[in-house]
């Protein structure tokens, strides 16, 4: 079977296309308008301010001194804040230095094996863990230092001033849908352009940039994946790069209104495999009911309180069908030897990095923006490198 290819001048223009979008929308600035933030700022007298001041305290301990520690993940950028308060240590290296066994595994090191930590900064124990210690006779001298508060943020147009106790169980329980959002939408919404200013940051655009290099990646294989799932055939080179070059253009004018980024879906992929319809029409129906949707509120806000369960029940049979036609993608070569090495490697990074987000905690700021706290990125990049470095296989 023929290995359905990109050409280069093609893929290319995708990829330029892929760029400019990632520039425009990391050059998005996230400033206020001038008149919200100049409301805000009250200007105090030189004396007032002087006065209020605090001086911070001289580092009164060593890196080496610092109480070794482990707690929830939640609590690493507290933990952080001591180290460097108390060390004198810069704020992003105390933050990659700081490494936790979450919650359960914390406590249970701590009170029942001999380990190296000293201190715990951590939630309340499971209450399986708080069994186990209590069947060891562990005595942890706690000391309650917090409190968790749950924090809504809504539209100022849409303000909650208060939540009861019970109304907070209806939402989880999904008793209370949100109904006020049919009532209070527009009836018709025209999007702003260029809502917000431009502004030339590196440390968002190279970032931005890798993302869009994997986002082109997906839509090749999502575009592979419809064509396998929908027509039994394979993707052919003019499919592969009209999908790559209009997600880049779509991209590239979202920015301009202020939109995240476009990407190709994988539900469609599974979609197609399931239906097996790919008729233009009935794409171009769906395509125009999410046109309606950004430009009538209400039938967006119609479709955004779809009962949890709905949305899920679709959703099992839709997912693992990505599943099958990723699998059905994979093994139309033979997955061994230089393939079998792209593959597991790529795939092991990648569930890793998705499973233990504690990973990313040692990582610097940047590069966790591009991981966006999953392995999908860091498995996209290292099989295009492995791709690129390791040899072919010799024939037999």
């Amino acid at each position: 079977m023929k290995n359905a290819k990109i050409s280069r001048r093609s893929f290319l223009l995708g990829l330029a296309a892929c760029s400019a979008a990632g520039v425009l929308t990391a050059c998005k600035g996230t400033d206020a308008p001038s008149g919200s933030t100049a409301s805000s700022v009250v200007k105090q007298p030189a004396s007032s301010a002087a006065s209020s001041t605090v001086q911070q305290a001289a580092p009164f301990l060593t890196v080496e001194d610092f109480p070794p520690l482990d707690g929830s993940t939640a609590c690493i950028p507290l933990m952080a804040q001591m180290l460097a308060d108390t060390t004198g240590m810069d704020l992003e290296e105390a933050r990659s230095s700081i490494t936790v066994s979450t919650t359960a595994y914390a406590w249970e090191n701590f009170g029942l094996y001999d380990t190296t930590t000293r201190m715990l900064v951590v939630y309340e124990a499971p209450d399986y863990v708080k069994e186990e210690l209590q069947e060891a006779g562990a005595q942890l001298e706690q000391k309650p230092i917090g409190r968790d508060a749950l924090v809504f943020i809504v539209n100022e147009n849409n303000p909650v001033k208060s939540l009861t106790r019970q109304q907070l169980k209806d939402i989880y329980a999904g008793k209370i849908t949100n109904w006020a959002q049919v009532k209070d939408a527009a009836w018709f919404a025209i999007p702003q352009w260029m809502p917000v200013k431009f502004q030339f940051n590196i440390g968002a655009i190279v970032p931005m940039l890798i993302m869009f290099v994997v986002t082109a990646v997906e839509t090749v294989g999502d575009t592979a994946g419809v064509v396998q799932g929908g027509l039994d055939r394979e993707a052919t080179d003019k499919e592969l790069s009209g999908a790559v070059i209009c997600d880049g253009f779509g991209s590239s004018l979202a920015a301009f209104f202020g939109v995240l980024p476009n990407t190709s879906f994988s539900q469609n992929v599974g979609l197609v495999g399931m239906t097996k319809v790919v008729n233009r029409f009935a794409i171009a129906m769906g395509a125009g009911i999410l046109v309606l949707a950004g430009l009538f509120p209400k039938i967006g806000a119609i479709i955004s309180v779809m009962p949890q369960p709905v949305l899920g029940g679709a959703a099992v049979i839709m997912f693992a069908s990505i599943v099958i036609s990723g699998i059905n993608l994979l093994t139309t070569q033979p997955l061994k030897g230089r393939n079998a090495t792209i593959v597991a490697v790529a795939l092991g990074l990648g569930y890793g990095i998705g499973s233990v987000t504690a990973v990313q905690a040692m990582m610097p700021t940047w590069m966790t923006y591009i991981f966006g706290g999953s392995g999908i990125v860091p498995a996209t990049l290292l099989a295009m490198v492995l791709n690129i470095l390791l040899p072919q296989d010799k024939e037999d």
